[in-house]
């Protein structure tokens, strides 16, 4: 599950450009000012996915889980893109599509804390895409201010 923005191609360029120079010391600057860009939609889908109901007592983590799974890649040389996603590869073992079926639609069936002779339906609980829809205007334009930022100290220099 992941929210991708594609760079325009202004910040196509400007990555094209940094690179050019060999400054890598601007090139981290941009990724680091988009990723705190990022931040408050990456906060805001961790605290949803700590959120999700549970019943009774006893849990397994699972949401701490997919919360500490929420990841930012910033990629602005070659394809400009910045990512939000719960990466299946931070999940515990055997549990990577839980983040998909929270999210989702319909219903699942799953073994009991792993007791294959009790079973649960579950039904969804989306936390993902009501973290990221009312945060994507202002990300947007804090990525802007970003590479506005980085344009203007590359210029000077």
């Amino acid at each position: 599950m992941r929210v991708s923005v594609r760079g325009n191609e202004q910040l196509r360029e400007l990555a094209r450009d940094l690179k050019k120079t060999g400054d890598r010391e601007l090139e981290k600057q941009l990724r680091s000012t988009i990723r705190k860009a990022m931040d408050p939609m990456k906060r805001a889908v961790q605290a949803n996915a700590r959120a999700i109901p549970a019943k009774g007592p006893r849990h397994t983590g699972l949401r701490r889980a997919i919360a500490r799974a929420a990841t930012v890649k910033v990629a602005p040389s070659g394809t400009a893109a910045v990512t939000l996603e719960i990466s299946r590869s931070k999940m515990p073992a055997g549990k990577g599509s839980l983040p998909a079926l929270m999210e989702g639609r319909g219903t699942w069936r799953h073994p009991v804390f792993g007791n294959r002779h009790a079973w649960a339906t579950q039904r969804p609980h989306p936390f993902f895409w009501r973290g990221v829809e009312p945060r994507i205007k202002d990300v947007r334009q804090a990525v802007i201010e970003a590479v506005e930022a980085v344009i203007d100290k590359y210029l000077a220099s």
